[in-house]
């Protein structure tokens, strides 16, 4: 007896079939643009895929050509989702002419998209002869005189460089330069040099007049001394270094800002020096920098010396009742067991500042020293400076808060005050 086999069934699923390959006119390129930029073809073209269900990869080539003869070309791989699109800009140089344009799109099986445009080429006009104009503000002054130099190029061929020579042995570069003269009378040259090495210049005349300047007129301090109270005695020498002004104007003294002083008119040849000497009367005591100095008002210019320095009648050192502890306070600080302290150290002197040993002191009811602050500080004349702080006292009760003052040197007592307090 046989028997059959058991029927088998499978079940296939076909799918819908692949979307089709990339066909020409899949890719579309459109708007072409091809122009003259002064000799140069610039050239755009936007590439689109207009299929919704491919990715196509290609080949953007723009090709240039004058008649049968191909000039340049220009490729661009891209690759465009469905629907996407993209730009393709690119320039050739070419001489002048009639030029045709075409954009392809291609990929290893073949042709996608074309398209041309053709465009002129207009031939330049012949170059303008390369020439230079300058000018300087202000031509004519008194030394030091500062000239501010302009130059402007036409013609030739861009771009440009510009070298100066100023016509006293110095030089610049540039188109906008700027240079100091002294007295005489100046050529300045600018050259300007186009790309092709092309060449034109332009010049200015600068006049400068002489006048005194720093160091024509020297002050040296001979002597300065005090030979009795309250005046000093001078003498400085002054002279003429310029080799063909005459100096007229005055020498005046003075031993310090706003005082009153001497004024002594002087008329000096060229290289000529002189001797000044007088007397400062009524100058208080104290150490000062007598200053010299020569003026000519009709220019307004002034020449200073190095000032000399002199003695007159130290003032006394520091003593009891210099210092003034002004609005001292001693009260409970926030601090458990301890004093805040605040006072203010003034020095009412006017003709020197001092070295200050600052100290507080906390005694008990005892007068036992329970603790202190001190510092150091240089207080100058007529200032007023803050000391305070916080100090811890052992328990609570009544204490005594001494404030001293003492010159930091040699501990000159200078000022004291107290006050009591309760914690």
């Amino acid at each position: 007896m046989s028997s059959l086999a058991t029927p088998q069934s499978v079940t296939v699923v076909v799918g819908a079939p692949p979307p089709p390959g990339p066909q020409f006119g899949d890719i579309v390129i459109s708007l072409v643009s091809a122009i003259d930029s002064s000799g140069v073809i610039v050239a755009n073209a936007t590439y689109t895929n207009i299929r919704t269900d491919i990715t196509i990869p290609f080949v953007a080539r723009v090709e240039y050509s004058t008649g049968a003869t191909l000039v340049g070309t220009n490729d661009l791989a891209m690759t465009l989702l469905p629907g996407g699109f993209q730009t393709h800009p690119t320039s050739l140089a070419v001489p002048a002419g009639t030029y045709t344009v075409v954009w392809n799109a291609f990929d290893t099986l073949g042709l996608l998209a074309v398209a041309q445009s053709t465009v002129v080429i207009i031939a330049p006009p012949p170059p303008v002869v390369l020439s230079v104009t300058a000018t300087g503000l202000p031509l004519t002054g008194v030394e030091p005189l500062t000239v501010n130099f302009s130059a402007t190029a036409s013609g030739g061929t861009t771009p440009y460089t510009f070298t100066w020579n100023f016509g006293d042995t110095t030089t610049g570069t540039g188109a906008l330069v700027s240079h100091t003269y002294f007295g005489g009378s100046y050529t300045a040259t600018v050259t300007v040099t186009d790309s092709l090495f092309a060449t034109s210049t332009a010049q200015v005349t600068i006049t400068v007049s002489e006048t005194f300047l720093a160091g024509d007129i020297t002050l040296t301090l001979a002597s300065a001394i005090s030979p009795t109270f309250n005046t000093v005695t001078y003498s400085v020498t002054i002279t003429n270094n310029h080799p063909t002004l005459t100096f007229s104007g005055r020498v005046t003294v003075d031993w310090g800002a706003g005082t009153p002083g001497n004024s002594h008119g002087q008329s000096l040849l060229p290289l000529q020096s002189t001797i000044v000497t007088g007397t400062l009367l009524n100058v208080p005591a104290g150490t000062y920098t007598i200053r010299f100095g020569a003026f000519i008002a009709s220019l307004g210019l002034a020449f200073t010396s190095v000032p000399g320095v002199i003695v007159l009648n130290p003032p006394p050192p520091p003593a009891l009742g210099n210092i003034s502890i002004e609005a001292f306070q001693a009260v409970p600080s926030f601090t458990p067991l301890a004093i805040d302290h605040l006072a203010g150290y003034h020095n009412i002197r006017t003709d020197i500042s001092i070295n200050v040993l600052r100290r507080v002191e906390v005694f008990n009811s005892l007068g036992i020293l329970v603790n202190s602050q001190q510092d150091t500080v240089i207080i100058p004349p007529t200032q007023n400076f803050s000391f305070f702080g916080t100090l811890v006292v052992p328990a609570a009760g009544t204490y005594t808060v001494t404030w001293t003052a003492f010159e930091a040197t040699v501990l000159t007592l200078l000022a004291t005050q107290s006050s009591l307090v309760g914690v």
